[in-house]
């Protein structure tokens, strides 16, 4: 009797789809065919295209662990070179103070030094305060040889004095801030305060450089005036004065000064207090009188002298000087602005009896246009009559 035939067991298969076209198609068999005969090549066997994705899929696999590995070596040593810090509750109240570039700059190189012949951490030790500036002592942990310097956040000037310092002095002098007022913003930001005993020796010594400054800056300014009209009058200037008082009634100190009409500097600035007259209406008259003596003393005389329209500086300079007696135009147009408005607004009863609506838009133009008719008139009233009567 014969023997069935055995069915032939097939080997399992699957099929994987992918989009593409025929060109596509043939091209990856192509990659796989070569992929697969330097395989058989270098392994001395059969490879099929099963094979051949595995050996492909785990080459792909270790070089990308590989990879991994060594990205994560590289940020576990890599130095942290993170500059943002951010603020929380804890720390607001941290100290603050000035730092020259320079110094900042001193405090890199050295800890870069410090890296070049020791591993071991710097560690700020002490932080003591000099008005803006903070000196700091950093110490290394080293068990042998332990390294320490001294820090501070400004240079030095050559009489030891700090830069810092004396630059916030200087800024503080200018501006003109009082002290008080400077005393209140330190205490509130927390930025350091220069004592008061500091403050006043700086001003001591600065106050002499200013002065100096000063007077070389007014006989400046008088010689360049006086140039200013050398093709129409020898040594005869004009001049516009006002005074600045300390504050608005019975001021204890007023400044007075005058400005040359060509060049607009200062040619005398006088400072009038309480020692020099107790009543403080007279103190513009005095500080004008000296503002002649100084002129005069300088060779310079006084052709036209215009001030704000004060009646003590009026009689002064009609029974005292030969100077023309002009009140500036500012004052003009703003005496004239105040008596519009009473015309352009008020209250609703006496509409069209001492205001009228219709004038509402004429408070901001009239006296605009007054301003530049006395600018440009030339001296002549019968062309600034005219050029007023053009408001109409």
């Amino acid at each position: 009797m014969a023997t069935p035939a055995k069915v032939r067991k097939r080997t399992p298969s699957f099929r994987i789809e992918f989009s593409g076209s025929e060109e596509k198609k043939c091209e990856i068999f192509e990659k796989l065919q070569k992929v697969r005969n330097t395989l058989t090549q270098k392994e001395n066997k059969l490879y099929g295209n099963v094979q051949v994705l595995e050996h492909l899929f785990d080459l792909f696999f270790q070089q990308h662990t590989d990879l991994e590995n060594s990205v994560d070596n590289a940020v576990e040593n890599q130095v942290n070179m993170t500059t943002y810090v951010k603020a929380t509750k804890t720390n607001v109240n941290q100290k603050i103070f000035m730092c020259a570039e320079k110094s900042l700059r001193k405090i890199v190189e050295a800890v870069e030094s410090h890296s070049r012949i020791c591993a071991e951490k710097l560690d700020m030790c002490q932080m003591k305060r000099r008005g803006h500036v903070i000196m700091s002592h950093f110490r290394c942990n080293s068990s042998q040889h332990p390294h320490k310097f001294l820090w501070s956040s400004s240079p030095y000037m050559p009489n030891k004095e700090y830069l810092v310092n004396n630059r916030v002095n200087h800024g503080l002098i200018c501006s003109g801030m009082l002290p008080s007022h400077y005393t209140r913003f330190v205490d509130g930001s927390g930025i350091g305060k220069i004592s008061k005993e500091k403050r006043d020796s700086f001003f001591k010594s600065y106050n002499q450089h200013i002065k100096s400054e000063c007077e070389d800056s007014i006989s400046t300014a008088v010689l360049e005036e006086i140039a200013a009209y050398a093709d129409e009058t020898i040594g005869e200037v004009n001049i516009m004065t006002d005074a600045r008082h300390g504050w608005r009634k019975n001021a204890k100190d007023t400044s007075v000064v005058a400005l040359g009409e060509r060049t607009h500097k200062v040619l005398s600035c006088q400072h009038i207090t309480k020692r020099d007259d107790p009543v403080t209406q007279r103190h513009e008259k005095i500080g004008t009188e000296r503002i002649y003596d100084f002129l005069k003393e300088n060779e310079a005389s006084i052709g036209i002298h215009t001030h704000d329209r004060n009646l003590l500086i009026n009689k002064y300079i009609r029974e005292n000087s030969d100077a023309t007696n002009q009140n500036d135009t500012w004052h003009c147009v703003k005496s004239l602005k105040g008596a519009l408005k009473k015309a352009t607004n008020g209250p609703k009863h006496l509409e069209g009896e001492t205001w009228s609506f219709q004038l509402g838009d004429k408070a901001e133009p009239v006296p605009t246009h007054v301003h530049w008719s006395i600018r440009n008139c030339n001296g002549d009233s019968a062309q600034l009559r005219q050029s007023l009567d053009n408001i109409v």
